[in-house]
Formats: structure tokens, sequence, C-alpha cells
């Protein structure tokens, strides 16, 4: 099961609810022109984030099913990915996501965190599901590995690209010691059972609806904005997590003013939601929700 349903999570200092911000960087262009307006946004607004961004080689755009391929060109990709990283694409010129996250100096951050989002982001979103489980060991801890190089530590948080886990990505989570993962849309944070394996990281799962893909089904700006702070105000109401999902550089670099009113109301409610980092929830939840599994979640 979910928290228990009914129930209000106690949040500290009496916050009625809890907001976390999740920014994913599935590529080089996200990264390096997505990082300095997005922290600057994040200051103006005196909000914290969880920075989830993926080791190895940015092939963006490698195998697209014609869907998302349609989806996309919808939303302009070359405003979206950049022309350099189409023509890397193109040439087979790949840029290591680790070693510009050293040029940026990433590892310097201190009021946001930064966690792991797997392993070349795009194959891992291809083929993980199709791969044997020693293979995906294999992927997972080159990702892991190349995080322990690039910023000194150990990562504490995960984020499967594009939710695409497996039991085995699960299980290295657990063996691993990761605080928490973020595999997964839900209602509530969770620890999975799946197939009658209980796995005992903390499940900190995206809660509200994305403004892209939002987008992908059809609605306009106003509308995707409108049906995310209706989905943060009954978070308030029902006292639960709002974790939003969001790629800088759609929302940061070409959606601002949304992703603005967004925060504007989140800013407006600072009375009502606790904003914290993801790590940060997963310390406070971590210990009431020892046992709360749920069986069979797909994500």
């Amino acid at each position: 099961m979910l928290w228990p349903r009914g129930a209000e999570i106690q949040w500290p200092s009496g916050f009625k609810a809890a907001f976390a911000l999740r920014a994913d960087f599935e590529s080089s262009n996200c990264l390096l022109k997505g990082v300095p307006p997005l922290l600057k946004i994040l200051g103006e607004y005196n909000v914290k984030a969880s920075l989830f961004i993926p080791m190895g080689p940015d092939r963006t755009l490698m195998g697209f099913d014609k869907y998302r391929l349609r989806s996309y060109l919808k939303l302009s990709p070359l405003r979206k990915f950049g022309l350099k990283t189409l023509l890397s694409r193109l040439f087979g010129q790949w840029t290591d996501m680790g070693e510009l996250c050293i040029r940026m100096g990433l590892k310097s951050l201190k009021r946001h965190e930064v966690a792991l989002h797997g392993f070349d982001h795009a194959g891992w979103a291809k083929s993980i599901r199709k791969k044997a489980p020693k293979e995906v060991r294999a992927l997972f801890m080159t990702g892991y590995s190349e995080y322990m190089r690039v910023f000194g530590r150990k990562p504490l948080g995960f984020a499967s690209p594009e939710f695409k886990w497996t039991t085995e990505t699960l299980r290295l989570l657990d063996e691993l010691g990761f605080k928490y993962g973020s595999d997964f849309r839900a209602e509530a944070p969770f620890k999975p059972l799946i197939g009658g394996k209980a796995y005992k990281t903390l499940q900190i799962p995206v809660t509200l609806p994305n403004l892209e893909e939002l987008s992908w089904a059809g609605l306009s700006d106003a509308k995707a904005v409108k049906a995310i702070i209706k989905s943060i105000n009954a978070k308030i109401k029902a006292g639960g997590l709002a974790v939003l999902l969001i790629h800088p550089s759609y929302e940061v670099l070409w959606k601002k003013r949304q992703l603005e009113a967004i925060l504007d109301y989140v800013h407006e409610n600072r009375d009502k939601l606790w904003i914290a980092t993801m790590g940060e929830v997963a310390d406070w939840l971590g210990s009431p929700l020892k046992g709360q599994e749920h069986e069979g979640y797909q994500g």
C-alpha cells in the first residue's frame, strides 16, 4: 500500500504539505544551457531543487519510436536539444555528461542536491528492460562509479531514465545504500513490494502532472499550468507530497513564464508548503514509512 489512505503526513514545523522540484537533465544542451538560468530562477524564488544528471555519453534522439519522435517534432527539437546536440547525433560524436559536470563546477553546488540519473540516458531508456540482470548491473555500476569520480562522493538519490526501472535496479538501490529512489509516478511515497519481494529503499515518486507531457496531450500552456496548480492545491488539502518534474531544456529555456507561474503559486503558499530537496523529504519520511510496501506497482 501507499501512505495510509486518508491519513495526512506530519510534515516538519507544522507545514500542511511538502513541495519538491525534480529537474532531469537528459542531454548536454539541457545541462549546459539549462543550469545557469535554472539556478537563477531558484534563487529568485528561494526554492531548493534536486538535479538528476545521467553519466556517460549524451546520445539524444537515439532509438526514439515514431510516437515519441512526432511528439518532439511538435515541440521544436532544435530549440529543445540545440543544434550542436543534433549535429553530434548525426555524426556520432557524443558529449560526456560527467566531464561537462566538472567543467560547469556542479560539484560545488551547496543548496541543491545532485543525484544520479543512470548511465547513457538514451541507451538506458531504449534497452534497459531488454538486458539480463548482469548487464543491468554492469551499466548501473558504470554510472555509479562515474558519479563517484566526478563528484567525489556516493550518490544518495537515483532516478531511472524515463522511469525505466527493473527489479535489478531496485535491488542495487538496496545493496548500495541509496537514501531514496525516484523511479515511479504515484500519489505518495512508498517502498516497493514486487512479485513477493520487498525492497527497502524508499521511493519518492513524481506526484504531479508535467508541463511537457501535458503539452503532448494537447493542453494549452494556460490549461497545463492550471492543471498543475490544481494538483498542488489538492496535495495541500490532503497533507501530501507535491513532486514536480521538469526538464530545464523545456520549462526553463522555453516555458519560463509557465514555470514561474507555478512557482508563484508555490511562493504564495509558503506558509503551507515545506519546500525541500527530495533527499530532505526522504530523511523526514524514512522512519515513518517502515513497512509501507506497495504490491506490484508498475511505473
